[in-house]
């Protein structure tokens, strides 16, 4: 199955902005065309960019091409997990995860290359159950272990949380 990229939204900012959020919890391409007076947001992911709305139609189209291109590698690059088998496949690899880690996975894998808090993964890897500091931290150690050998970083935010990324 070939997947392809999404076409990319061009929303004005900050009219559209709940429309921005749903859009980019998706994971879909987005375009900002920025009101006067106005700014871009600072939280801006690598599907999305921005234009002046005073900026011409050309540079809207180099903006949403370079978009598109971005979307299309992102498509063809993101590691996925099965919903069913808990194996993490990505650059023509794969990786086998006990159910926990699977759990963790999954909601390191939906939000790739973003934060993901210490609050939300122990929500997801043990549905609410208080579990022991260490025990979260031996998951994870286990999981990135893991995650690397097919090519993915997993990567601590002191204090902060989580990042997935492929690796450089």
């Amino acid at each position: 199955m070939t997947k392809t990229a999404p076409h990319v939204a061009v929303l004005r900012w900050p009219e559209e902005g709940e429309l921005r959020a749903a859009l980019r919890a998706r994971r879909l391409p987005r375009l900002l065309v920025v009101g006067a007076g106005e700014h871009p947001p600072t939280d801006m992911d690598a599907l999305e960019d921005w234009a002046s709305a005073t900026a011409d139609a050309s540079e809207l189209e180099v903006r949403l091409a370079a978009l598109e291109a971005r979307a299309a590698r992102a498509v063809q690059d993101a590691p996925t997990i099965g919903d069913d088998d808990d194996v993490v496949r990505f650059g023509g690899r794969w990786i086998a995860l006990g159910a926990v880690e699977a759990s963790i996975a999954r909601v390191l894998i939906q939000h790739l290359g973003e934060l993901v808090s210490r609050t939300t993964i122990e929500a997801s890897a043990w549905e609410g159950r208080s579990v022991r500091a260490n025990t979260t931290d031996r998951q994870l150690h286990r999981l990135r272990r893991h995650l690397s050998e097919i090519g993915l970083e997993l990567h601590t935010i002191r204090g902060k949380g989580y990042v997935l990324e492929v690796a450089s």
